[in-house]
């Protein structure tokens, strides 16, 4: 009987400190790692074009729309500025200059007049 609980003790003590182990592979042996397969990738459609601006973000008006030209006649009007440090004494000079190749035409029954006070090109009745 003796015997009995000898070896049922050892089995017992056997089984605590066989549980603090971990057990590691050996050295010689390197666990092989499959790469999982990589789902095939689909490029995202291209945005639709926004139907309106966000806040704060001008878009630029279409070729040839009586925006578009007062744009074009600011922007050489405020590089002319920019450059020389004064305006110019007319419209015409900004061609003379070579800031723009031509002055656009303005809308019907409409003129381009520099405002000096603001220092812009805007479109006023004829």
């Amino acid at each position: 009987m003796r015997a009995l609980f000898a070896v049922a003790l050892a089995l017992v003590a056997c089984q605590f400190t066989g549980c603090s182990r971990e057990s590691q592979p050996s050295p010689s042996v390197t666990p092989s790692v499959t790469p999982a397969p990589q789902p095939a990738v689909t490029p995202a459609p291209a945005p639709a074009p926004p139907t309106a601006s966000p806040v704060g973000v001008t878009v630029a008006p279409p070729p040839g729309a009586p925006e578009a030209s007062v744009a074009e006649l600011n922007r050489a009007l405020e590089l002319w500025i920019f450059q020389r440090n004064n305006p110019p004494k007319d419209l015409n000079d900004l061609v003379t200059a070579g800031y723009l190749k031509r002055l656009p035409s303005p809308p019907a029954g409409k003129r381009f007049v520099f405002d000096t006070r603001s220092m812009t090109v805007q479109v006023a009745d004829k």
